[in-house]
């Protein structure tokens, strides 16, 4: 089960563009955390860096179904189309 304060860091990231373009800026994972722990904190650099990569791995895998995203994202209601673009322009330049 995903932290719940991550689950709601990857919220916010799916509805804020601003925020997905700022990630996808970052030349390192800490670069990365630093920007999500200022926008949300109570989660771990690791459990930030496992649950991004699992959720970067799994949009660069082919099409998601919402099952296959809610697995990855510990539960969270999300539209695929926007959080594979999302999650790949905010997470591939940082992991």
């Amino acid at each position: 089960m995903m932290n719940k304060n991550l689950e709601v860091f990857i919220e916010k990231l799916i509805n804020d563009t601003a925020l997905a373009e700022k990630l996808s800026a970052c030349k390192s994972d800490d670069e990365a955390y630093a920007i999500a722990h200022a926008v949300q904190d109570g989660f771990t650099e690791e459990e930030f860096a496992e649950t991004m990569k699992a959720i970067y791995q799994a949009s660069t895998n082919g099409d998601l179904t919402r099952e296959d995203l809610a697995g990855v994202a510990g539960g969270v209601e999300v539209d695929t189309t926007l959080t594979t673009m999302t999650v790949g322009l905010a997470f591939g330049a940082a992991i």
